[in-house]
């Protein structure tokens, strides 16, 4: 039962974590200042008698210290393992999330917006779950679409200039154990595409038609 709730829940935190009024560009992306300014936290525990609990704040940690930790310059989310069994023990925080709502920027014509990342995960087990995803399709109550950022450390968004887009980043134990992922640089970068193929040979073809008649203008003054 764990597995298909928990399963459900980061497949749909997306929807959950909505964004508030008023965007701006991405905030504190490299977590150098030591906090977690302009980010939101949600955690997610077991009840006895309320079922899952689910918290959303901003900015992390509120009272999850143990949770959300920038002190390095990075962002650390750990889960919490189980409680001792004690008189009102603390809650196994078994699900973070740490996301953010904002504009992405915009570049001039013909050059290209790269968003790039730095990720590491330490978990317990393969069947942890770990999230790290950027939704974008705002329509004014949900993100449409979404893409994985796992796997890879940059993604090309240049299509994406000027929406209203989510960085989202979780993790989730499953099998009682500590799990965190540490999350760090995350930036943008603009530059100009390598031109195609076939625009480069049009370039490379008109430099050298150029020089060919430079050459043929100076042979007709005898150069």
């Amino acid at each position: 039962m764990r597995q298909r709730l928990t399963a459900s829940l980061l497949g749909a935190v997306a929807s959950l974590c909505l964004p508030a009024a008023g965007w701006a560009t991405l905030i504190n992306g490299d977590f150098d200042s030591g906090d977690f300014h302009g980010w939101t936290g949600q955690v997610s525990y077991t009840d006895p008698t309320d079922g899952v609990i689910t918290e959303v704040f901003s900015p992390p940690p509120g009272a999850y210290g143990a949770n959300f930790d920038a002190s390095s310059g990075a962002a650390v989310l750990t889960t919490s393992p189980p409680p001792d069994d004690v008189p009102m023990p603390p809650p196994q925080i078994w699900s973070v999330v740490l996301f953010q709502d904002f504009d992405m920027p915009t570049v001039g014509g013909g050059e290209s917006l790269v968003l790039s990342w730095d990720l590491m995960l330490w978990t317990t087990s393969s069947d942890d779950l770990v999230l790290a995803q950027l939704a974008f399709g705002w329509d004014g109550s949900a993100y449409t679409g979404t893409t994985s950022l796992l796997g890879i450390s940059s993604l090309d968004v240049t299509g994406l200039q000027g929406q209203t887009v989510q960085l989202l980043f979780g993790v989730e134990d499953l099998d009682e154990g500590v799990d965190s992922l540490r999350v760090d640089d995350i930036a943008f970068e603009t530059g100009t595409p390598v031109p195609e193929p076939g625009t480069m040979g049009l370039v490379l073809l008109g430099l050298g038609l150029g020089a060919s008649a430079k050459r043929r203008r100076g042979s007709d003054r005898g150069v």
